[in-house]
């Protein structure tokens, strides 16, 4: 169910959310127009993964140029690790939305505190709206509505996972690819919200 013709992409991502609610199916998967060279046993991977635990997303790095390098597209729980020979999934803080499925119980958890917009054009619950948040690392931040979904749905008492046996490309000047970040496949250490670049 693409939404097209709305640029902001928080409610974009609402909408569709909403719509899905109005189906009989049990997991949303999300694919952005910039994300390739994925399988259905990629997609199918996340969806099962996203029956049992909820919210699991698969890696991709963000775009970078020689200033920016591109980095994973993930923000971990501190000392996080991810063993890419032998990949199992991992708790992270937030996940993008690029490549993510998303079961149906986190939506209507999320809904119980969310209030619905847009009445009158048939209404939608802001599950991606951003907000603002008290990072102990970082201060007061802004969460992007990737960011803010995942702060949401773990309130909600959902946890948000990262499948690294699933790992798609980006499109930017070129495809990039969990091998642009160097040695693969090897143990990825992340430790901080700073790792993250975006373009």
């Amino acid at each position: 169910m693409p939404i097209l013709g709305d640029a902001l992409v928080e409610r974009a991502r609402s909408t569709c959310a909403t719509l899905f609610l109005t189906t009989d199916a049990d997991v949303l998967m999300s694919i952005d127009s910039d994300i390739v060279n994925f399988t259905p046993e990629h997609v199918q991977t996340v969806c099962e993964g996203a029956e049992e635990h909820g919210v699991v997303s698969g890696l991709y790095v963000t775009r970078g140029t020689p200033v920016s390098n591109p980095r994973p597209s993930v923000v971990p729980m501190n000392g996080v690790e991810i063993n890419l020979r032998e990949p199992e999934l991992v708790e992270m803080r937030w996940l993008p939305q690029g490549f993510i499925a998303v079961h149906r119980r986190v939506f209507e958890e999320m809904k119980k505190t969310l209030p619905v917009l847009h009445e009158l054009k048939g209404g939608m619950w802001p599950f991606y709206q951003t907000f603002e948040f008290d990072d102990p690392d970082e201060g007061r931040i802004l969460l992007g509505e990737d960011w803010a979904f995942c702060e949401r749905a773990r309130q909600a008492g959902f946890k948000s996972y990262l499948d690294p046996s699933v790992t798609v490309g980006h499109v930017g000047s070129y495809i990039y690819s969990i091998k642009d970040l160097g040695e693969y496949p090897r143990t990825l250490q992340l430790s901080h919200m700073n790792w993250i670049v975006r373009q």
